[in-house]
This record gives structure tokens, C-alpha cells and sequence, in this order.
């Protein structure tokens, strides 16, 4: 397993209409690759990749500046995907 990406949702992507969850490349964590030559080949040219992400934010209530982490992972050729929602403490302040 390998942590893919950290990262505060924004708008876009919990927008129902784009259904994307970004990731740039400057973000990635993973020291190696989590794609497959030919996984990357379809990116570069365009190919997304398959997932029902309007489900999953709906399903786990995400929300604008939520924090996540993304983790990929194998079964047998298959790259799949957990998605893990971060609590965040929030600061209070002392008077």
C-alpha cells in the first residue's frame, strides 16, 4: 500500500458535475510509481481513470477543505483505491 496523495478538498472536487478528484503530480507522495506503464501511457493521453467518485463523496459525506488521504493498492492486476478522511483538530485559543 502506498500513500498516493494528502490533500484538502477544494470545490472542484466534490463538484458533482466535474466528478473528479484531482491529483497533481507536485503532490504525489509515493516515491514510486503507483501506475503501470500502460496506466500512465492512458493518462497522458487523456484516459481517466474509471471510479464513481460522486458515490464515494456522497456515501462518506465529504466536504469543501475536508483533509484526505488516498492510498493505492493492488489485487492481482487491479489498482484500487482507499480513500481515508483525516480529522483535522481544529485550534482554539486561550484568553
Amino acid at each position: 500500500m502506498a500513500l498516493v496523495i494528502q490533500k484538502r478538498l477544494y470545490f472542484t472536487d466534490i463538484n458533482p458535475v466535474a466528478s473528479r478528484f484531482s491529483i497533481p503530480i507536485s503532490q504525489i507522495k509515493t516515491s514510486t510509481s503507483f501506475l503501470t506503464e500502460s496506466e500512465t501511457v492512458d493518462l497522458e493521453h487523456g484516459k481517466a481513470i474509471d471510479g464513481q467518485w460522486n458515490a464515494v463523496v456522497q456515501h462518506n459525506g465529504l466536504n469543501v477543505y475536508d483533509m484526505v488521504q488516498l492510498w493505492s493498492f493492488r489485487v492481482g492486476s487491479n489498482l484500487c483505491f482507499a480513500l481515508v478522511k483525516i480529522d483535522v483538530p481544529t485550534s482554539s485559543s486561550s484568553t
